[in-house]
């Protein structure tokens, strides 16, 4: 029956895991995420709710987003490969931010898997040459959001500026 189109009983647990982890662990943040997907909020919003969520239960994700793609899209540069990521990925691992050294092997695929869940939230576009294209926030997922964080930082000023909203390559105009 295979619902979930894995290869393994392993690999639907894993994926069943990291979702619980995402969305479901906080019960309001559960309960919104059910209301909002059956009353209709529209998918591209409820996408970069998910986005948001994700990048915080996975700092490796959320680095890459904030240390990687934002600084490269300020200086102009919208293309990124494997190779870029790959020479990041190195970069962390020289400055004793990960716990121990990948093989090769295991740095290509986590690139790999990083530029294609990037590719999957619409942060990169593009099957093969991934392109930087900042995500768009529409008012409603910006103020689901904002109400995310708000419940976090517990400061308009603080929310004004959180850093956070670099996700989403917003400048503080944009956030303004």
């Amino acid at each position: 029956h295979n619902a979930f189109g894995k290869g393994t009983r392993v690999r639907v647990a894993a994926m069943l895991r990291a979702f619980k982890a995402r969305y479901l662990l906080d019960a309001d943040v559960r309960n919104a995420l059910v209301t909002l997907a059956r009353n209709g909020f529209a998918s591209a919003s409820l996408d970069r709710v998910l986005y948001t969520l994700t990048l915080r239960s996975d700092a490796l994700l959320h680095d890459t987003v904030t240390e990687l793609l934002l600084p490269a899209f300020e200086r102009g540069r919208t293309e990124i490969d494997t190779a870029t990521v790959l020479a990041w990925l190195r970069e962390q691992l020289a400055d004793g931010r990960m716990e121990k050294p990948w093989g090769d092997e295991t740095a290509t695929s986590v690139a790999q898997h990083l530029l294609a869940t990037l590719r999957d939230f619409g942060v990169l576009s593009g099957a093969v040459n991934k392109r930087i294209t900042p995500p768009y926030l529409s008012t409603e997922a910006f103020a689901f959001v904002a109400m995310l964080r708000q419940r976090e930082v517990r400061s308009g000023d603080l929310l004004l500026h959180d850093p956070e909203w670099r996700i989403f390559f917003l400048p503080q105009l944009g956030v303004e």
